[in-house]
């Protein structure tokens, strides 16, 4: 029961903050594309329409671009290995070889016999080959998963510049232009500003695993 508590407390961890994020993507797109809607379907004046349906629509495109590379990135993030635990492990296989590799220099100075000498050498460099070869594989995917996860505040980053703050822009000058501000609008930045805000928490809070191995 501990083990199955202890892994479902850390699956909860690990996927409760991507599940957040996710939701408040999924959910401003929506509410982009209630703004969108209610421009199209011409609930406002006429010149209003052919002012901003062109921007709306490019920029709720946009939105659906982001959140699929959101999306995608977070599912990465909650799939893959810990990049942390895999350098970790990459260090101790370089300690480990070091250490073999002084023995064998020591048993090599004592002046033990040949095919003793051999024998260790051979064994030493078979294992350090298939440690070699255990390394390179997580090596690269660890890199991999490391830029991966810087690669997500850099989507978080581009989601705010490109969609969050276009529809505070947009909500504010179709409001201006109206003289009242309609249910969509409410919606969009609603759902705008609920996005912006978790993605700035998102991208200054660190993440767990780096609390966990630095400490």
């Amino acid at each position: 029961m501990s083990c199955c508590e202890t892994s479902t407390r850390s699956l909860r961890k690990r996927w409760a903050p991507l599940f957040k994020t996710a939701v408040a993507s999924a959910a401003d797109v929506y509410g982009d594309w209630v703004f969108y809607q209610s421009i199209a379907l011409r609930e406002t004046d006429s010149d209003i329409v052919d002012t901003y349906k062109l921007p709306i629509f490019v920029f709720f495109v946009v939105a659906c671009v982001m959140c699929v590379l959101t999306l995608c990135s977070l599912l990465h993030k909650g799939c893959s290995p810990q990049p942390r635990n895999m350098e970790q492990k990459n260090v101790r296989a370089q300690q480990q070889q070091q250490q073999q590799q002084q023995q064998q220099q020591q048993q090599q100075r004592e002046g033990a016999s040949s095919s003793r000498i051999v024998g260790v050498v051979v064994n030493g460099n078979g294992n350090a080959n298939a440690n070699g070869n255990a390394k390179e594989t997580p090596s690269s995917f660890s890199s991999c998963c490391s830029s991966l996860m810087r690669h997500i505040n850099t989507v978080l980053a581009l989601e705010i510049i490109l969609e969050d703050i276009p529809q505070f822009v947009l909500s504010a000058l179709v409001t201006y232009a109206q003289g009242r501000m309609t249910p969509a609008i409410v919606l969009n930045i609603t759902t705008s500003a609920y996005n912006f805000v978790f993605n700035i928490i998102d991208m200054i809070d660190p993440d767990d695993d780096d609390d966990e191995s630095a400490g």
